[in-house]
């Protein structure tokens, strides 16, 4: 699987959402757990979905650069795993049934990207996905978020053996590298008090 399948993989599933019907009712029900409108919803989705292969490339062409490739190598291979997996799709359909796949791959780039930034001083992203991912994560709902949180935190601890070896170093970091998701694309989506 490569970037491009995630990407085709997307692309299907708006694809699915567009032709449905119903699939505003479903975004009405999501948009209630955020007090939100499920315009507005639809566009966080769409977007959401649609980084992930972004945040890949990004994170590949990055590690090319800084010479990290074997080190982040089988993250990049996991995210795109996520999308070849045989699992049930939620009866939503389409790109809510995707989100959780998204989901684990924004957080377990999210993590790779802390580790390389406090190990190494470098980052591989250049995109903090950290208050959309919190999104994400009520949208898709306890428990079923937290046990996807549980995947992210085995991934990374098996996927931590090269990070042993990385030595530590700090370097200045460039104020201003990470910029906020919602804020880059105007993705205001209040969170339930």
């Amino acid at each position: 699987m490569t970037v491009t399948d995630v990407e085709y993989a997307i692309l299907l599933a708006r694809s699915c959402d567009e032709s449905r019907p119903d699939m505003e009712q479903v975004y009405s029900r999501q948009a209630r757990k955020l007090d939100a409108d499920s315009t507005s919803l639809q566009v966080f989705v769409g977007r959401y979905m649609e980084q992930l292969p972004v945040s890949l490339r990004t994170a590949q062409t990055s590690a090319r650069q800084w010479g990290l490739e074997t080190l982040i190598l089988p993250v990049t291979q996991a995210v795109e795993n996520f999308f070849t997996r045989e699992c049930e799709l939620s009866q939503a359909g389409g790109l809510l049934a995707l989100i959780d796949r998204a989901y684990l791959g924004h957080r377990l780039l999210e993590e790779l990207n802390d580790q390389l930034r406090l190990r190494l001083g470098r980052f591989i992203l250049h995109v903090d996905m950290t208050e959309a991912n919190m999104v994400a994560h009520t949208l898709i709902g306890e428990p079923y978020a937290s046990e996807l949180e549980g995947i992210v935190e085995q991934t990374l601890s098996i996927l931590m053996d090269g990070f042993e070896q990385a030595p530590v170093l700090v370097t200045r970091e460039e104020p201003g590298i990470l910029r906020p998701f919602m804020d880059q694309h105007a993705l205001r989506v209040r969170m339930p008090n």
